[in-house]
């Protein structure tokens, strides 16, 4: 339901300015958001949280309207998750810095981020770690997401046991992927429309491949000669 959040999304149309930089920080909004637009892209989101449902609902999401203009977005201690679809369609978004308040991210909330380069997390964060850019589980056991615009080849640690659900989906830049031994678990989605990773080695330590842990990454009658 539209109603559970009020009339905050009407609200939202009101206060977009045309000045240089944006802010919202109204009592209305979902939780009590507080984020703002700098003139050079950078999206300050320090308190509150947005689409607690995950659904891809574009009035939970209240910086949806000026999302070409993000280019880095900084998460504040005030925030406690990430769900699914926060991010989504910001296509300019290169960098994401989460503090150490982030609990939880989902899986799509970065969907449609094709310029995503790097994802930063605070070191004192008792739930993630970033690595090069890449996110990670804490301890390292699970890559969580491989931001979409990064290049070229890439070794997964031999810490990692799991590769999470849509944890590569859509690296249309990635082209070669090493698996390490260590890794038992492949999720879902994990490699979907990764469109430039022609081959991929799964060694034998996989026991567990959820539907489409290839991605459909080869058409039918492909697969096989490719996957080795």
């Amino acid at each position: 339901g539209t109603k559970k959040y009020g009339d905050w999304s009407e609200e939202l149309t009101v206060y977009l300015p045309e000045w240089d930089e944006t802010t919202g920080d109204s009592d209305e909004q979902l939780d009590n958001v507080e984020w703002s637009i700098d003139e050079g892209g950078t999206l300050y989101w320090s308190n509150g949280n947005v689409n607690e449902d995950g659904y891809s609902l574009e009035d939970e999401i209240p910086w949806y309207d000026q999302k070409d203009k993000i280019k880095n977005a900084v998460i504040g201690e005030g925030v406690d998750y990430i769900s699914d679809y926060t991010f989504m369609y910001c296509e300019n978004l290169e960098t994401i810095t989460i503090s150490d308040g982030v609990k939880s991210i989902g899986s799509f909330a970065f969907w449609g981020c094709n310029n995503l380069k790097s994802i930063n997390v605070a070191t004192d964060n008792p739930n993630y770690i970033s690595t090069d850019g890449v996110l990670f589980n804490k301890n390292k056991t699970e890559i969580v997401i491989y931001p979409s615009a990064k290049e070229g080849k890439y070794a997964i640690p031999n810490t990692v046991t799991a590769i999470g659900e849509n944890s590569f989906r859509e690296c249309r830049k990635l082209s070669d992927l090493v698996i390490p031994d260590s890794v038992t678990t492949i999720g879902a989605y994990a490699f979907y429309d990764c469109t430039s990773l022609l081959n991929v080695t799964i060694p034998k330590s996989v026991k567990e491949m959820d539907y489409c842990g290839l991605g459909l990454l080869f058409s039918k009658g492909e697969k096989d000669d490719k996957i080795k």
